[in-house]
């Protein structure tokens, strides 16, 4: 009865008042309310003085009800001073944006409120599924190709975007999820609660159609029943005539089914429509994850296409005609099985961001000798060999920002390569712009070989991977901007530590496989002040690690693997919240548990991984699967005694598939299969007791 009242409460005022009073409002309100238990959601509180006159209407009895104010920061510690400790402005300050999920009720004015190019860009997120998750990089790419962003002279247009969509997720209206340390996002989706107003109003605009019938945004949302999804899909009954696509300027595809048959309809629908004289003012084709879309030859005719999105594709080659394609900004051909690029790559002058194949050593050929790559900010994945136009070629792309690049070496071609990684070297010392660097090195085995790498001067740097033997003053002349560093297989025989410590900005730190070859490492007293997150992994040959007080203040995940002759933690780390061991020797463990028993009992997580020769022996009420395997244990009643400080157990081909654990009086397991493979899983059980006394 309480639900239907609250539910039905705007009708039944409005029924009683006709027209009603600010007063007899205030009164029935209060009336209604006072002998209740109520939680009441205030959002978009701009004011005390709003914040004063609504908090008349609410009856001055303790009943145990709650009123929560969602409002900014500013307005929270104003109403902190003016409400007699009533509010917690902590808790106000920390609540994260991503749980705000709830339309406020002046949801379409602020809408209406925004510029008109912002409304653009938002009007975007209805082009995707409900509750799609969608990396910041492709949404804002995208806003660019089609030309959403306004240009000025301080920024480049993809710092833009990157501002709106800031101010959207600020607004409430876009929810940044999975933030990561150096502050930007992982996924972005549009907060559902806005959605069918959002689409009222996006078509109100005409940003779908931009006259009746014509259309001039496409999504393709498989399973969707309307009359042109029905005939992408090679439904010959579908009613919508290829007329309509004359205007189209974007066309994305979600179908994501298995087999051959949905790249084929794809590439039908494609080629009629271009055929028909439709499409042809298409700006983007996005593509992504349909499995190997058949594209025709007439796709050559779309002159003005500035992104093709062919990403998860699996494609095993990029057809000839897309050399017509001069206009291009975006290629992103990333996780497919493209191999080599066309010779008319280099011709495409307006090129932004390029994003490669790396498992598949995508490779450049040849280069005309008048053209370069001038627009380039992204390069991603390319694969550098002793044939690579290096000098004279991608050296002349000083506009990049981010470069990931691959190079292997030969035992017949090697000094070749050497002459192509000092190329290369020269290449990155010129690029001003730089933020990104993944650099790899292997030879012939798959061994990290030397990277030939000079010192890092470049001020906008933040963000370094480098796999590959490294000389020591790579490390000590780190630029001071790094927030992001990741080593290995740089072989440092020294302790990277002492020059490390004193990056001020430093928030995440891996020094991977034998990144580092001495048998000691100490962190000094105020030494990496602002790290977050560090992974020590497979350094076989240390031993000691020495941490000072007030070394690593700032530390909250520390995992160490495969370190196994590292003797034991250092002392100095009661204040990480979250410390993770994996393949570590047992006499380690069993001295951690004698010396630090603090943080083994409350902070220290054991991840056991299952190895596929020792999953039979594991336990009859599970059934697993090949992805999960057992490390470091010999026997069963081994691992069993483990459980007992295991946190959670993980599954390498199903990452939802995992057991939490929590202890009462006996470890209580409990496991989540609903994203699982479908081979693990938990017999019919929710939660089981296992007995180990």
């Amino acid at each position: 009865m309480e639900q239907q009242e609250a539910r039905f409460l705007d009708v039944e005022l409005a029924s009683k008042l006709d027209p009603p009073t600010e007063e007899a409002l205030m009164q029935m309100l209060q009336e209604m309310l006072m002998h209740k238990r109520y939680l009441i959601v205030l959002d978009e509180i701009q004011s005390v003085e709003v914040w004063q006159c609504l908090e008349r209407v609410f009856p001055k009895i303790s009943t145990g009800s709650r009123i929560i104010l969602i409002t900014n920061e500013y307005t929270c510690s104003l109403l902190n001073s003016s409400s007699k400790g009533i509010i917690d402005p902590v808790k106000l300050r920390e609540l994260p944006l991503e749980s705000r999920g709830v339309m406020p009720a002046s949801g379409a004015s602020n809408i209406n409120r925004l510029p008109s190019y912002l409304r653009q860009c938002l009007y975007y997120f209805l082009l995707f599924p409900a509750n799609f998750e969608i990396p910041p990089r492709r949404i804002i790419v995208l806003w660019v190709a089609e030309g959403l962003v306004r240009q000025n002279e301080r920024e480049s247009d993809e710092d833009v975007a990157n501002r709106y969509l800031n101010e959207l997720i600020e607004l409430n209206m876009v929810l940044g999820k999975s933030k990561k340390l150096h502050g930007k996002y992982k996924v972005c989706q549009l907060n559902e609660g806005i959605r069918d107003t959002l689409s009222m109003r996006a078509k109100e605009s005409r940003f779908f159609q931009n006259t009746p019938g014509m259309i001039s945004r496409l999504a393709d949302h498989h399973g969707t029943i309307d009359s042109c999804f029905i005939q992408i899909q090679g439904n010959p009954k579908a009613s919508t005539s290829l007329k309509n696509y004359q205007n189209v300027q974007l066309f994305m595809s979600f179908n994501t089914q298995e087999g051959n048959k949905p790249g084929e309809d794809l590439g039908n629908f494609l080629r009629k429509c271009i055929s028909a004289g439709c499409f042809l003012e298409l700006r983007v084709l996005d593509l992504e994850k349909v499995f190997r879309p058949k594209l025709p030859e007439a796709i050559c005719d779309l002159m003005l296409l500035k992104y093709l999105g062919l990403r998860w594709t699996y494609l095993e080659h990029l057809p000839r005609y897309v050399n017509k394609l001069l206009n291009l900004q975006v290629l992103d051909v990333k996780h497919t099985y493209i191999s080599v690029l066309p010779s008319s790559i280099w011709r495409m002058q307006y090129l932004r961001h390029l994003f490669l194949s790396e498992t598949y050593r995508t490779k450049f050929v040849g280069r005309p000798s008048d053209v370069s790559l001038d627009e380039l900010q992204t390069l991603w994945g390319a694969f550098i060999d002793e044939n690579t136009y290096v000098r004279n070629g991608l050296d002349t792309a000083f506009k990049i920002r981010k470069l990931g690049l691959s190079c292997r070496s030969t035992s017949s071609q090697n000094s070749l390569m050497t002459e192509q990684l000092k190329a290369v070297n020269d290449w990155i010392s010129n690029l001003e712009l730089l933020e990104v660097l993944r650099l790899k090195s292997r030879d012939e085995n798959g061994e990290a070989s030397e990277l030939h790498l000079k010192p890092l001067w470049n001020g906008r740097l933040s963000t370094v991977y480098l796999l590959g033997k490294l000389d020591p003053s790579v490390v000590s002349g780190f630029p001071r901007n790094l927030i992001d560093i990741t080593l290995s297989g740089s072989e440092l025989s020294f302790d990277p530590m002492i020059s490390l410590e004193e990056l001020p900005k430093l928030r995440i730190l891996r020094l991977l496989s034998q990144s580092v070859v001495c048998r000691s490492m100490h962190c000094s007293k105020g030494g990496f002040p602002r790290l977050k997150v560090l992974k020590i992994w497979k350094l076989e040959s240390l031993e000691e690690w020495e941490v000072e007080e007030g070394a690593l203040r700032s530390l909250k995940d520390l995992e160490i693997r495969s370190c196994t002759n590292l003797k034991m933690l250092p002392n100095a780390l009661q204040h990480v919240d979250k410390c993770m061991l994996t393949s570590m020797p047992e006499e380690f463990i069993d001295e951690t548990k004698v010396r630090q028993p603090e943080l083994w009992a409350i902070k220290l997580s054991l991840t056991l991984v299952l190895t596929k020769s020792k999953s039979e022996e594991f336990c009859s009420h599970f059934r697993l699967c090949s992805g999960c395997y057992l490390a470091n244990q010999e026997s069963t009643t081994s691992w069993m005694f483990m459980f007992h400080f295991i946190e959670c157990l993980c599954c390498t081909c199903c990452i939802c598939f995992h057991f939490s654990y929590s202890v009462i009086e006996h470890p209580v397991w409990t496991v989540d299969t609903a994203q699982s493979c479908g081979t693990c899983m938990f017999f019919s059980c929710v939660t089981f007791n296992i007995n180990l006394y």
